[in-house]
């Protein structure tokens, strides 16, 4: 089974757009007036300010719910990268020792939780 986020980045690799189609997306995901859900709990408090977890909120829900395009391909990428950072970082640590990881444990739920993989 492929993992979302390595999906992501291989569509967002073929993805042929324009710097100008990306950011007119993001504009509109961001300033959308539609209600958005943002996760709670004490892991989320301390992960993000409130603010920046109301725009990965608005962002992973219009990329929900937008067309599949390659500026949102794109953006998708962009975003999991952002998230994430460079997957080297997690490869370096002996696999015996990623379950332990306390950066791999938050990537992870990061990453359930912005491909809709969630419980909450």
């Amino acid at each position: 089974m492929c993992r979302p986020s390595a999906v992501a980045i291989a569509k967002a690799k073929l993805a042929s757009t324009t710097l100008s189609s990306v950011m007119a997306l993001t504009e509109i995901l961001l300033t959308s007036e539609e209600r958005v859900h943002a996760p709670k709990g004490e892991f989320w408090n301390h992960a993000y300010h409130p603010s920046t977890l109301n725009d990965i909120a608005r962002l992973r829900q219009g990329l929900l719910q937008s067309r599949d395009t390659a500026a949102a391909r794109l953006l998708r990428a962009l975003a999991l990268g952002g998230l994430h950072g460079p997957l080297a970082k997690i490869r370096s640590i002996p696999v015996t020792f990623q379950t332990r990881c306390r950066g791999h444990i938050l990537a992870n739920r990061r990453t359930q939780w912005a491909t809709g993989n969630h419980e909450n």
